[in-house]
């Protein structure tokens, strides 16, 4: 019988507010690759799965798929989601722990994951009254000598790092940024083979930077209330399919919608 790994009422939680910086981010990442809801293309009906990252959902997922063999066909009622686990979640094609391909400015296609923004504790921004990220944090694979590097990337520079990117050979590459990108491929495909939690334990920012973390000021009590609401979210996958927010997933596979990448 499949079992949820973990209580998504309790994933969507508050950090403790006694915490430190460094104590809240490791809070929040220990809550991240719980599983996800997604939705049938047939039925249309949201299923929990314990599929930790919404780059492995089909394109076309179905009741069958559900090893929950309580929820396992179409004909039977889906389970209610809590209206506070509702309104925390969000449509995203990635999640923390998702390794990816990311395009800055002028600079060639490089490995990356999708990790939590340690400014903003989310790893996904949100348009207002939008719960379908345009951006996503990343921090980028690197010579482990290197100074960490991290950067917000829009939806459009970011692909499956499954997918080879076509575009590499428009860039004229001296040998130390070959070096450099070859290393980074190799730990990308490291990382693959790990769950998404390992993922985060090995590579995320908070792994791999060894310096102060300093919590940044907040402007107003509105921008604190916001990035804290929007901390603690799940996901649903948008593909032909869709996700919710941080620590709860949704993957939605609609038969009818292209696939973005």
């Amino acid at each position: 019988m499949f079992q949820h790994a973990v209580d998504v009422d309790a994933v969507l939680g508050r950090a403790p507010k006694n915490l430190r910086h460094r104590q809240r981010l490791q809070w929040l990442q220990d809550r991240r690759g719980v599983g996800m809801y997604i939705e049938c293309v047939i039925c249309k009906k949201w299923r929990w799965s314990d599929i930790d990252d919404p780059v492995d959902v089909p394109k076309k997922w179905t009741c069958r798929k559900n090893p929950d063999t309580n929820y396992n066909a179409c004909i039977i009622p889906e389970k209610p989601i809590n209206a506070y686990v509702e309104y925390d979640l969000i449509h995203n094609e990635y999640t923390a722990g998702s390794i990816v391909w990311a395009k800055l400015y002028d600079y060639p296609w490089w490995p990356a994951m999708v990790d939590d923004c340690p400014d903003t504790e989310q790893y996904y921004w949100l348009d207002v009254y939008s719960n379908i990220p345009t951006y996503y944090h990343v921090v980028f694979f690197d010579y482990e000598s290197n100074k960490v590097s991290r950067s917000w990337v829009a939806v459009r520079g970011l692909i499956s790092f499954k997918h080879q990117p076509s575009w590499d050979n428009k860039f004229s590459l001296n040998p130390c940024c070959k070096r450099r990108i070859s290393c980074a491929k190799e730990q990308a495909q490291d990382a693959l083979k790990l769950r998404v939690k390992q993922r985060l334990q090995r590579y995320s920012f908070l792994a791999r930077w060894t310096g102060e973390i300093v919590t940044p000021p907040a402007s107003d009590t509105e921008q604190q209330e916001t990035a804290s609401a929007m901390r603690r979210g799940g996901g649903k996958r948008r593909k032909r399919s869709s996700q919710k927010k941080a620590t709860g997933d949704k993957t939605v596979d609609t038969s009818d919608e292209e696939s973005e990448q």
